[in-house]
């Protein structure tokens, strides 16, 4: 359990970085494992950080990711809506269990509570992580309803982890965004 004491640590060092946003996790809990007491406690600890981040003009940011409360698009915008600060958003990313358009629709779910920036990788848990190439037609119909919207595409993880892969991944999202 995250203490004020650490969360007040977090913003001063964001602060002393120049850091825009603080990416947090919500907790360690899938949303079919969670009980109100606990939502509520992760809400709290948002609010407060919140709180102690907007005296410095920095936002909070949640991952999207499984084994949270923001796994799936509906916990993250219940979340979203129990912590109820103009500071607090979501990050997104596709999740490799849903098809496209699942994804789809969750980004279009989601899209009010992001904060710009979006995790754009290929992962899937029998092969890993994959070339975007493969999934290039799935990215433009996830950018083309943000594109419009001051978003951060973010390559997080590349196959096989070098660099070769991550500047042919590079080329695909430029092919996207301009």
């Amino acid at each position: 359990e995250i203490t004020k004491e650490e969360m007040d640590n977090a913003v001063e060092t964001a602060v002393l970085l120049g850091a825009p946003v603080i990416r947090v996790w919500a907790g360690e809990k899938s949303p079919s494992d969670d009980d109100c007491e606990y939502r509520q406690k992760i809400a709290d600890n948002a609010k407060y950080m919140s709180e102690q981040a907007a005296k410095h003009n920095i936002r909070i940011g949640f991952e999207y990711h499984r084994n949270t409360l923001t796994e799936n698009a509906e916990s993250a915008v219940d979340l979203m809506k129990k912590i109820d600060c103009d500071n607090v958003g979501l990050y997104w990313q596709p999740r490799g269990v849903l098809t496209p358009e699942e994804n789809h629709r969750e980004l279009l779910y989601v899209a009010p509570y992001l904060i710009g920036n979006l995790h754009v990788h290929n992962h899937n848990d029998e092969q890993g992580y994959q070339p975007l190439s493969l999934i290039e037609d799935n990215l433009r119909l996830y950018y083309n309803d943000i594109k419009d919207k001051p978003y951060n595409l973010m390559i997080e993880f590349v196959k096989d982890g070098i660099i070769e892969n991550l500047l042919s991944d590079s080329k695909v999202l430029q092919s996207i965004i301009l």
